[in-house]
């Protein structure tokens, strides 16, 4: 959450000689939505000070740090490439599905289809051959 100064209060004095964002000016910094920007805000992962009623700034600090941390989820979040054993198994899979795909009908069934089931189904004859 937003904390919330005054303009005329001494703490807020320090931060004049800071570069801020608004919340649109650091997501387009993020490259993320404004939503996204309100939402670490909420949670506390991006400290934003509030200014009288309406105005909310975000230190550049800030912002830089939290291109920093996500720019460090993301190298640690990608999965580890698959190694050759792990490769030949997928490409030995997927050969399988294809393989298997060629007996199999897949398509749906036609209105005439459906007409000649049911036609000898009410007749009592066994579609077996």
């Amino acid at each position: 959450m937003a904390t919330q100064i005054r303009a005329d209060d001494p703490s807020y004095a320090s931060d004049r000689d800071d570069t801020s964002y608004s919340v649109a000016e650091a997501a387009a910094k993020l490259d993320v939505h404004p939503v996204t920007i309100w939402r670490w805000i909420d949670s506390g992962e991006l400290p934003a000070t509030r200014i009288g009623a309406r105005k909310i700034r975000i230190r550049a600090t800030d912002v830089r740090a939290m291109c920093r941390d996500a720019r460090h989820r993301l190298s640690t979040s990608q999965a580890p490439r698959p190694d050759a054993a792990e490769i030949a198994r997928r490409q030995a899979l997927l050969r399988e599905i294809l393989e298997s795909r060629k007996h199999r009908v897949i398509s749906p069934l036609t209105s005439v289809d459906l007409i000649r089931m049911a036609r000898l189904g009410a007749a009592g004859v066994d579609d077996a051959g």
